[in-house]
Formats: C-alpha cells, sequence, structure tokens
C-alpha cells in the first residue's frame, strides 16, 4: 500500500476558523501525553495560541488517544527515536505560537525569550540566530549581506511560516516512512507499472476534504472548492457517460437530459482558464512588478466580468465571489498573494540545515523536488507557487481518477453538533442539495433510470401474470416475454423501453411493480399463514382433548376405585358386624346354659 497527499492543509496549524480546531494529534499531545515526557520537552500548561480558545480535557480518553498514536506508528515500523522525534517537532510548533513580537506596524522585538531558548535548546541551534532569523531580514547587495529589521507583522508571518514548513515536513516524513514500511515498491515486485507510476492494477482510496464555506474564505477555500468542483464534473461525466455508453449498448434511444442545472463547465473555467482564470492571474500577480492583493482584485473583475459565475460583493472591495455549484462563496484578497508564495525563510532553512541534531538536519534536508525547484527559481523559470503545485497535483489526481473504474461516496453530517442519534433535516437537505444530488436524481429520474435485465422482470414480476397468461421467455423470447409481461401488468407504453438485455423504466415504475410484488406476496403468505395457524390450532386441540379424555379417563378410574374400595369396606364391615354377632350371641346363650 501507499499514501499521497494532496493540498495539506497547513494554515490549520496556525490559524483554525470559527468552529473548527487544530489537528487532533496537538490535542492528544497537550492533553493526553505522560507529564514526564511534556516536561523533558518543555511543553507547560493547556493554552497555546495555536491550539486557540479550548477547553483541555484531562480525563483517559486523550491518553488513550497519545498512547494509540504512539502504538499505531511503532506498530507501522517506526522506533523509539523517530517516536521521540515526532513529539519534540510537535512541541517546537506549538511553542512557537507563544513568540510574540511587538506592537504592529513597530520593529519587531521579542522581550520574553525562554520560548526561543527553549526552541533552539530542542532544535539543536543557537537561540541568537533563531531570534535574528525571525526578527530581520537579510539581502544581498553586491557581494555584501545587509540585514534589516522586520516589523512585528511580518516577523509572525516568518513565525507562522517557520510552525507550516515545519509540519508539512513532519507530515510528508511520516507518509514517506509508512509508504516505505507498508512494502509500497510494487514495481521492484514485478508488478506492471504504467505511465502514472502506480500498479496497473490496484484499489484507490481518495478521501476528499469536503465543500468549505466559512465567514472568511481565501486561498486554501478557493482550491478545496476548486478541487469539489472538479471532482464534481467528473462524478456527472462518469454517471450520466456511463448512462449514455449503456444507451447505445442496448440500442436504446433515450432522449439527452437536460443537465444545464448541473453542469460546472463556467465554474472551472472561470477558475482554471488559461490566459485568463483566476488561478492563472493569481500566479502572474506574484510575478509582476508591484504586484499586490488589490491590483489581482481589479485584474479579475476586468478580465472576468462577464463570466456570470464571478460576482462583486457589495460592501468589500478586497473581495470576490464564486457562484460554485453549492452555494456562492466569498473569498478575501487579504493576503492572498502572499499565501500563494507560501514564502519559508530562507535564513531559518539554513540554521536548520545546519543544526546540531542530525534528526533535524534529516528532516529539512532538501529533497530532490525542492532542488530542482530552487535551480529553476536560479535560472528564472517560470514561477511556482502553492496554486500551480496544486493545479499539478490535481491534474495527476484527474488523470489516475479518469483511468479508472470510479465508485462514488458522499459522506452525509448528520448534526453540527458531531453528536450520536441525532438527525438534522434541514442540515442533510442542505449537504444534498450543495453536494449536486437532488439535481443528479432530478435529471436521472428526468429519463430512464432503472434499467432492469429481462430475466429479472421475467423472474420477479411475470409472477404477478396468472398462469395461463404468463409469457413465456423459451417460447417468446426474452424481449417479447418482458414486453408482453409490462403490458398485461398495466405499465403503460411510454413507461419503458425495451433494450438488447435489459428493460428501460421511467422513474416510478419499478417502485410499482415491486409494490404489485409485495402485495401478491403478503397474500399468499396470509393464505399460508392461515394454514398453518390452522394446523397450529387443530394440533394444540388435538392435544388438549386427548389430555381432557386422559384427565376424564382417569377421574373415571378413580371414581370406580373409590367405589371399589367403599364396596370392600362396607363388606368388610358387614362380614365384621356378623361376626361380632355371631360371638356375643353364642356366648350368651352359653353362660345361659350353665
Amino acid at each position: 500500500a501507499t499514501i499521497k497527499t494532496y493540498l495539506l492543509e497547513k494554515t490549520r496549524v496556525v490559524f483554525q476558523s470559527v468552529g473548527e480546531r487544530n489537528y487532533h494529534v496537538f490535542h492528544y499531545f497537550c492533553d493526553g501525553a505522560p507529564v514526564s515526557l511534556r516536561t523533558q520537552l518543555t511543553l507547560h500548561g493547556h493554552d497555546h495560541v495555536y491550539l486557540g480558545k479550548r477547553a483541555s480535557s484531562t480525563d483517559s480518553s486523550t491518553a488513550q488517544q497519545f498512547n494509540g498514536t504512539q502504538l499505531a506508528m511503532r506498530s507501522i515500523g517506526f522506533d523509539e527515536q523517530e517516536v521521540r522525534w515526532v513529539w519534540t517537532l510537535l512541541a517546537v510548533i506549538i511553542k512557537l505560537g507563544s513568540i510574540s513580537f511587538g506592537a504592529l506596524g513597530e520593529d519587531a522585538s521579542i522581550t520574553e525569550g525562554s520560548a526561543v531558548r527553549e526552541i533552539a535548546s530542542l532544535l539543536g541551534c543557537d537561540p541568537q540566530s533563531l531570534m535574528d532569523a525571525l526578527t530581520t531580514r537579510r539581502i544581498k547587495a553586491g557581494s555584501d549581506w545587509i540585514s534589516s529589521p522586520n516589523l512585528a507583522e511580518i516577523a509572525g508571518a516568518v513565525r507562522d511560516g517557520m510552525a507550516k514548513a515545519m509540519y508539512a515536513r513532519i507530515f510528508s516524513w511520516i507518509v514517506m516512512r509508512i509508504n516505505m514500511n507498508l512494502g509500497g515498491q510494487q514495481g521492484e515486485q514485478g508488478m506492471a507499472v504504467d505511465g502514472l507510476a502506480r500498479p496497473r492494477f490496484f484499489i484507490g482510496i481518495l478521501d476528499i476534504f469536503g465543500f468549505e464555506m466559512f465567514d472568511q474564505n481565501s486561498l486554501e477555500q478557493l482550491c478545496i472548492n476548486f478541487t469539489n468542483e472538479k471532482l464534481q464534473a467528473t462524478f456527472n461525466q462518469a454517471v450520466f457517460q456511463a448512462a449514455m455508453e449503456e444507451n447505445a449498448e442496448e440500442d436504446v434511444h433515450v432522449e439527452v437530459a437536460d443537465m444545464s442545472e448541473i453542469d460546472n463547465q463556467e465554474v472551472l473555467e472561470l477558475i482554471e482558464g488559461k490566459p485568463g482564470g483566476i488561478l492563472s492571474i493569481l500566479n502572474e500577480e506574484c510575478v509582476v512588478p508591484k504586484g499586490s492583493d488589490a491590483s489581482f482584485a481589479d485584474k479579475i473583475f476586468q478580465q472576468l466580468l462577464t463570466n456570470k459565475r464571478l460576482k462583486r460583493p457589495l460592501k468589500k472591495r478586497d473581495a470576490f465571489q464564486i457562484v460554485h455549484f453549492a452555494g456562492t462563496v466569498t473569498y478575501s484578497t487579504l493576503n492572498i498573494l502572499e499565501k500563494n508564495k507560501d514564502p519559508v525563510s530562507e535564513d531559518l532553512m539554513v540554521l536548520l540545515k545546519s543544526s546540531d541534531e542530525a534528526a533535524v538536519r534529516q528532516f529539512f534536508a532538501e529533497s530532490a523536488d525542492e532542488a530542482q525547484m530552487l535551480l529553476d527559481r536560479k535560472k528564472g523559470a517560470k514561477f511556482q507557487g502553492v496554486v500551480a503545485t496544486f493545479q499539478h497535483q490535481l491534474t495527476e489526481l484527474l488523470a489516475i481518477i479518469e483511468s479508472s473504474e470510479t465508485h462514488f461516496v458522499r459522506c452525509i453530517k448528520p448534526n453540527a453538533e458531531k453528536a450520536p442519534d441525532v438527525w438534522a433535516d434541514e442540515m442533510v437537505t442542505k449537504q444534498l442539495r450543495c453536494s449536486g444530488v437532488m439535481e443528479a436524481v432530478r435529471v436521472i429520474a428526468a429519463g430512464y433510470p432503472d434499467r432492469v435485465s429481462h430475466f429479472e422482470v421475467l423472474g420477479r414480476f411475470g409472477t404477478l401474470v396468472t398462469m395461463g397468461d404468463r409469457p413465456s421467455a423459451e417460447r417468446d423470447g426474452e424481449k417479447q416475454a418482458a414486453t408482453r409481461t409490462l403490458q398485461l401488468l398495466g405499465v403503460k407504453d411510454g413507461d419503458y423501453m425495451i433494450g438488447n438485455t435489459k428493460t428501460f423504466l421511467k422513474a416510478g415504475v419499478l417502485s410499482f411493480l415491486r409494490v404489485m410484488r409485495e402485495r401478491k406476496i403478503n397474500e399468499g403468505a396470509k393464505g399460508m399463514q392461515a394454514v398453518v395457524r390452522g394446523m397450529i390450532a387443530r394440533k394444540e386441540y388435538r392435544t388438549k382433548w386427548e389430555e381432557e379424555q386422559e384427565r376424564k379417563r382417569r377421574e373415571e378410574e378413580e371414581r370406580k376405585r373409590q367405589e371399589e374400595e367403599d364396596r370392600l369396606r362396607r363388606e368388610e364391615e358387614r362380614d365384621i358386624a356378623f361376626a361380632l354377632y355371631d360371638y356375643t350371641h353364642t356366648h350368651t346363650h352359653t353362660h345361659t346354659h350353665t
């Protein structure tokens, strides 16, 4: 097995929207890790800037989740030192959030340096060098390097960039190690590999983020929603193309459904169109002199306003709106160029690559792709920002999807509270509409959505026809027999079409036939139940009758026995009486004689 990452949401590490929280691993670590480990990593308390406002949890569940995470890493092949370094770097990320740089608009300064010293100690680098890399920038002028102070907000961005880059490095390294330990070298095992650098035969699971619409939306949401638009187009193509191909195979002419309500090609053209799409304009604005967020917004409306899916917000100058298939989303252009450039301080990277700790040097060593990107940048090659990298990854992903047999699973949240056994009708309905499911069902239902084999029509519904009129596939042929069966069951001519091997049914017809079948089954079941119940009742009656006859027989025998005993007792009493009489009479007679 192999895992590949697409668009890791690094921004979540340093900022979370309302209703969201940081990655689970941070909470497991801060609330569930042993006190001894947190003490060794100088991670104190539970209130951390990057974790936002939250209620710390000290119950056993977080400790279990932390231990489960450690067990998972060990089970997949991580040794103790590797596990320890993962927690060390996560502690560094958390501690970075506690560094402040003074008032906005002023030169950055760190008044409380304990966090910097602790971070430098964990990373194996010089504290002063780390402090300088955060608060100043070096510019090369000829053969000399000139240092100038960063503003507080710039230093904050440098700090956040370091945290995001560090998390991305950890994440990529973990995925790489997992792939190695899961034995992902299929090509070396003789398995045929195609041009997409994956096995020709494989089962792939794509866990995709859902459509996002927050109070504040920026580049991350634009990329995520663009991905969902592309996948929605793939879903539409897969579903309706499959239906059209089946129509052709069955020699059935079905009127082409109106897909205008679910066709999102206009949105895709607005976002990715070349050379005039939003993403192209963004990349261009990142390299032109004096490019800014404001000029980016101006160019969007100058070049793309004819696209009906682009709207201008009434009260926001630094924003634009896109009418997605899931709804209208307002995107802020504030800092969008900086996010696309995704700068990481070269001074910080040099510092980390020269760390005294071998593990840190390994984590931040340049990969082959990064080395090539740096070389291309020096040669003046085309700018490659977050968007360009993301588009390249998305193109590769869609190539894999389109060359595969796809199955779609829609995940619907039943409620907003993440509570069990709670179903919110309005929320579920909104998700079904936003995901295009409602429109897809409507479009499909407009044609012949149910396709049933002739064999199934005869086998499941032929029994509804009386025996004398029942069509036979052997006598009439499957197509003719299926047609005759539907006619005898009262299905109108326009509600079905007969293909080569399948019967095409209008929406509701299959349900109608199933109800008829269920009714007949129920009627037959009632008759069978009546016979069985009668048999059971007669058997119970027979048993009770025999028990009653046996009781009466025993009572009669008991009565006769009692009568016999009474007769014998009376006879015995009579014999005793006679014996006493004879004795008394004889005794009296003898006495008189004497």
